[in-house]
């Protein structure tokens, strides 16, 4: 797993949020490189909320385990480019694409 404390580059390769606000039913799934290896996170509940973590040694590999995670019911919606606009120092409020049904970006 990643040495967070490290001063080494995390790229969010995908960010997986079941489109739910409420703390109690919010999920997020994560895929992140530093670079030479990948992990997938998941979350139940928000920040503060339980965690799941693994590394894996290559991309499709942690694709494949975060996709098991995106279960049926829920509209899920890659906001990876969020945390982009975030570290290029612009607002990562506004600009996410509107998701239509099945998580599908509205036009």
């Amino acid at each position: 797993m990643f040495d967070y404390a490290a001063r080494v580059a995390i790229e969010i390769i995908h960010h997986w949020w079941n489109s739910v606000w409420g703390r109690l039913s919010r999920r997020d799934i994560y895929v992140r490189t530093d670079g030479a290896t990948f992990e997938v996170e998941v979350r139940l509940g928000g920040q503060e909320g339980r965690q799941w973590r693994a590394p894996y040694p290559d991309l499709p590999a942690a694709v494949a385990e975060a996709q098991q995670h995106l279960t049926p019911g829920h509209r899920w919606v890659d906001i990876a480019r969020a945390h982009q606009r975030a570290a290029d120092g612009r607002s990562s409020t506004g600009g996410v694409p509107a998701v239509g049904s099945g998580g599908i970006p509205a036009p």
